[in-house]
This record gives structure tokens, sequence and C-alpha cells, in this order.
């Protein structure tokens, strides 16, 4: 039985995917759980005009996104400010949401998934993260200061 699946599924497929399963999978996982609905030529039409929609929604989301990230580098990243001991050692790390954080206070939504960092900042000083944007990387600097 051909599907369209409504959700990712482990093993078989991603979201809007259209995949060939057995009718009994279908029939009595699939289905009920509406994670897949079964897929017919209108309901295939219509997945491939949301296919591209979303494409173009998701190329203005990504030109946004690189303008933003042009912008904060141009400006010489961004700046963190967190507890420290007279050494230099921070209390608790700059983790990615303390990073997040920093950059919606200046108006720069960035999803969490695109933000490399091998692990947190538990020094005072000039730090970077590696941001994909598509095929694109950006390296952001952060300069970490004591409160």
């Amino acid at each position: 039985m051909k599907v369209i699946l409504l959700k990712d599924v482990p093993k078989i497929g991603r979201q809007y995917e259209v995949k060939e399963v057995s009718d009994g999978y279908a029939g009595n996982f699939l289905l009920p759980k509406k994670l897949a609905e079964q897929a017919t030529r209108e309901k295939i039409k219509k997945l491939e005009t949301l296919r591209e929609t979303q494409k173009t929604v998701h190329k203005e989301e990504q030109k946004s996104l690189e303008l933003s990230l042009t912008k904060l580098l141009e400006e010489g990243g961004i700046t963190i400010s967190a507890p420290a001991n007279e050494q230099g050692h921070l209390f608790r790390g700059v983790s990615v949401g303390d990073i997040l954080e920093a950059l919606d206070n200046k108006d720069v939504a960035i999803p969490e998934e695109l933000i490399a960092q091998e692990h947190p900042f538990k020094e005072v000083g000039e730090h970077s993260v590696v941001i994909s944007v598509g095929e694109d990387t950006y390296t952001l600097p952060i300069k970490v200061e004591a409160e």
C-alpha cells in the first residue's frame, strides 16, 4: 500500500514522503496512529504543491538568517556576561542556551540545531561557535566577560 507519511517514522521515512509499506503495517499501525494516510493521486498532487511552497518559505527564511548573521559578524559578534572568579574561571559554563539568549537580545532568531558548540565555555575570553545555514557555515565570535 502506498502511504504519505504525516510524521517522521523511524526506519520508514520522513514527513511528507510517499512510501510503499505492507497493507498490515499501514492498516494496523500507521493509519490508526495518524502517522500516515493512504496515498491517492489527488493527495500526491497536493503534497507536491506543499513541498514547493515549503521550499520557497525555507529559502526566504534562510536568506533572512544569512543577512542577520552577516550583520552580526560585521558588528564583531556577541558578548555574554557570566559570573566568574578572579582567575577568569566561570562558575557555570556558557552553553548554546546562553548563546541563543544573547542572539535573541539582538533580535536574531537562530534554531538551536544550527549552532555547533563542542563544549560549554568555562573561561572568560574570546571564543567562537560555528553556525551552519544551508551549505554555508559562519564562525560567530563570542566574547565572554566576567559579571
